[in-house]
């Protein structure tokens, strides 16, 4: 789920800033910015544990079993990094520049973990690199792709 959540917290932040760039909405920085980035992380989480339990049939049975709740929050502690993580460059430096240092933290998160992944089945640095890039790029893609269909 955290790299579910690192897209769409991209989305949101690359949305904000071409709503910002082309003056069709007020800069936001500080306590607002980072109240959109906590808010999309855990109405994500919410979703997303509400949707595990249905599919799961942890509904039907009436309570949520051990495995479940070691998953559930493991899920939200990967959410609530990746909500960390983007709220550091936004508590970082000068308030004008804090949306522009926040959008680069998910596709620092997905780089890594791809980077990672690929070190730890074998690969060598520089592929682990190359995988580690086109992870963040492919991410890029899927936030930017996002924001066109819903027309941001």
């Amino acid at each position: 789920m955290a790299f579910y959540v690192a897209i769409v917290v991209e989305a949101a932040l690359l949305a904000l800033w071409a709503n910002e760039e082309h003056r069709a909405a007020t800069p936001i920085h500080g306590a607002d910015l980072a109240a959109v980035i906590w808010g999309t992380t855990v109405g994500l989480a919410l979703a997303h544990l509400l949707a595990f339990q249905l599919a799961a049939g942890g509904m039907a049975r009436g309570r949520a079993g051990r495995t479940d709740v070691t998953l559930m929050a493991a899920q939200v502690a990967g959410a609530a990094f990746v909500a960390l993580v983007c709220t550091v460059p936004v508590l970082l430096g000068d308030h004008e520049g804090a949306l522009h240092r926040a959008i680069w933290a998910p596709e620092l998160i997905i780089a890594t973990a791809g980077y990672t992944s690929a070190r730890t089945s074998g690969r060598g640095h520089a592929r682990s690199a190359l995988i580690g890039v086109g992870a963040a790029l492919a991410a890029l893609a899927v936030a930017l792709l996002k924001n066109r269909l819903l027309g941001h």
